[in-house]
């Protein structure tokens, strides 16, 4: 096994847990704070997501293709929002 196989195995591995964690989460209980002051999963996912095309970015690298306006819904000011859209 290479270095790129290694990688490729951990992000094949890191989706199949992602799936099987949230697979079966309808959208409502994506949006449900787990406690008061606490971020929803939805919230928490984008979040993730948006800060991974940072750090790609950083790197050097194209960064991911988001939908428009994806970034400015997920970033830290949208955090108390329970707007599903």
């Amino acid at each position: 096994m290479n270095a790129k196989d290694a990688i490729r195995s951990t992000m094949e591995l890191s989706m199949t847990v992602l799936k099987s964690y949230f697979g079966d989460m309808s959208d409502a209980e994506l949006m449900t704070r787990p406690g008061p002051g606490c971020n929803h999963l939805a919230w928490q996912l984008g979040h993730l997501i948006t800060s991974t095309d940072r750090f790609l970015l950083a790197l050097g690298h194209s960064g991911l293709k988001l939908p428009e306006g994806f970034a400015e819904r997920h970033d830290k000011s949208t955090a108390g929002s329970d707007d599903p859209a």
